[in-house]
């Protein structure tokens, strides 16, 4: 029973001593990780976020008028098509459109005047024209001398009369086709004054409809960014945008996918058909998947103060849901290529030596060793090892502990 009693009791004494020691020390022995042996693979982290690659733009309307937004939807609201999206302040095309009805009404009283002159114009000159046509079959009645008893002076009176008569209908004829002339023409430029006052009209009340902005369609609304002179901003109540300017857009959410820019360092290693897992900060742990779809063969300045050119990538999603919204931040981790066993450690496992290589350092029963290596391809949080490691190495990983 004794000898049983002393069979613990060095065991445990060991362990108390040994609890003694690590609780001296603090309790936390050096940080270490294991050099692995097998698939490494290649991968690029990249920062995007969601758009709708199909998407309907609202934008502000084409009128020459200072457009400023006295109402805007709500951003992110649902809408169904009709429903109102913007109004603007319509105060100067509302003096418009009165000017024109005004300017309208008055060459529509001008024609009404104009039309009413020429009838009285006509009456007049037919009665004229019955009269001087009854003067000239009188005169005609006159000539006829069946007797033969009319003193040749009379007769000579009477054929004055008749060609003074057939002169005078004539005269009269010829004046009222003149005036019938005139009067038709002044009519013809007032008729052309009203269709341009019409469409003036047209015009005027079509960029007062304009001034309040419709739903083409239901979907979802994102409110665009403008300038405001210290920065770009969405738009809002106040605001003051360029006639023409997009600034609703309307995305099919059935269409969304992840768009990302990377530099022409990075460009170079991408291509379509690359695995990709996908991270959206507003679903935290949730990992979705999908594929590189196009990689821009071309590069753009995207800040107006920068030389710097960016590439466009879209990477397309194997599966949607519906909590998904454009504008979301996306977190993707694109499977360049794997390299087939290989031995790969941390990043931070990897130090530089007193002569500017790469070192590690390996943890040993006594402290650590020092060890030269050759490095290969990295990933986001790994780096292959060419030569100095086999695998399984226990390495140190805080600076602390191998100074």
């Amino acid at each position: 029973m004794n000898v049983m009693k002393r069979f613990w009791y060095v065991p445990l004494v060991i362990l108390v001593v040994i609890l003694g020691f690590v609780s001296l020390s603090g309790g936390e022995g050096p940080l270490t990780i294991q050099a692995t042996r097998g698939a490494f693979v290649i991968d690029l982290e990249v920062t995007g976020e969601l758009v709708a690659e199909k998407s309907i733009t609202v934008s502000a309307p084409n009128v020459r008028t200072r457009l400023q937004v006295t109402y805007i939807i709500k951003d992110g609201a649902l809408v169904k098509a009709g429903d109102i999206l913007a109004r603007f302040d319509p105060s100067e095309l509302q003096n418009e459109l009165d000017n024109s009805d005004a300017e309208l009404k008055t060459i529509e009283a001008q024609i009404q005047q104009k039309e009413a002159s020429l009838e009285a114009l006509k009456r007049r000159y037919t009665l004229d024209l019955e009269d001087v046509k009854m003067q000239y079959e009188l005169a005609k009645l006159d000539m006829v001398d069946d007797e033969g008893i009319l003193p040749a002076k009379e007769i000579e009176k009477a054929r004055l009369r008749l060609e003074n008569a057939e002169q005078k209908y004539k005269e009269t004829e010829k004046q009222l086709a003149d005036e019938k002339e005139a009067a038709l023409a002044d009519l013809k430029v007032l008729q052309v004054q009203k269709r341009n006052k019409e469409q003036n009209l047209a015009f005027a009340r079509k960029s007062y409809d304009d001034m309040i902005l419709k739903a083409p369609a239901d979907g979802l609304v994102v409110i665009n960014e403008i300038w405001k002179g210290a920065g770009s901003g969405k738009v809002q109540e106040g605001d003051t945008v360029w006639r023409g300017y997009g600034i609703i857009s309307l995305p099919d959410l059935k269409t969304l996918q992840v768009q990302a820019w990377l530099s022409e360092v990075d460009i170079g290693n991408l291509k379509e058909g690359q695995k990709t897992k996908i991270m959206l900060d507003a679903f935290p742990g949730e990992t979705f998947t999908g594929q590189v779809s196009r990689v821009s063969s071309v590069g753009a300045k995207r800040q107006f103060d920068s030389d710097k050119k960016e590439f466009e990538i879209i990477v397309s999603l194997d599966r949607l849901d519906d909590r998904m919204k454009p504008g979301m931040t996306v977190r993707a981790t694109i499977a360049i290529k794997t390299l087939k066993d290989v031995v790969s450690v941390p990043i931070e496992a990897v130090f530089t030596g007193k002569d500017g290589e790469s070192v590690v350092y390996i943890k040993s029963f006594g402290g650590k060793k020092e060890q030269v290596v050759r490095t290969g391809e990295r990933n986001a949080t790994h780096i292959q090892i060419l030569e100095g490691l086999e695998g399984g190495e226990t390495l140190l990983i805080a600076k602390e502990d191998v100074e």
